[in-house]
């Protein structure tokens, strides 16, 4: 080993790779509100060997929802993206069959209340805005509304 061999050795020793950890936030923008948008529950759970199960309950959600704080501040030149429920989709059964209904709002009347809708195969019932929240909600359908800022 020459002299000049046992140097460069002695260098790479003392290069240590230091890995620093940080604190990270991964976040994800809307460039362009829709005029509907669709929102997909997950209600699935897959176990080791694949196999999926239907995951069953209530998950909250809002009648009006604003999307302010997730718009890309590039895109400020649109109008607000609120939005209020219009709809949505409920399955009953298991993974294997069931039953899908729908909950859908009715036109209201200038400063009246909505009507909400449950529609099935063989009916179309009356309901209560609670009834509609506190579904086991698969789909939701909203839909852009304009206010004034």
């Amino acid at each position: 080993m020459s002299s000049n061999d046992s140097e460069s050795e002695g260098e790479e020793d003392s290069e240590k790779v230091i890995t620093v950890k940080r604190d990270a936030t991964k976040r994800v923008l809307v460039n362009k509100a829709p005029p509907v948008l669709t929102i997909h529950l997950k209600r699935f759970s897959q176990d080791l060997r694949g196999r999926l199960s239907k995951l069953n309950g209530h998950v909250s959600f809002k009648e009006v929802i604003d999307l302010r704080q997730y718009m890309d501040s590039r895109c400020s030149g649109e109008d607000s993206p609120v939005y209020r429920l219009a709809g949505l989709v409920e399955h009953s059964g298991t993974m294997r069959g069931g039953h899908y209904v729908a909950y859908v709002r009715g036109g209201g009347k200038k400063g009246k209340e909505s009507v909400w809708y449950n529609i099935s195969d063989a009916h179309v019932r009356q309901v209560s805005l609670d009834k509609v929240m506190h579904s086991e909600a698969y789909i939701l359908f909203y839909e852009r509304i304009f206010t004034q800022d």
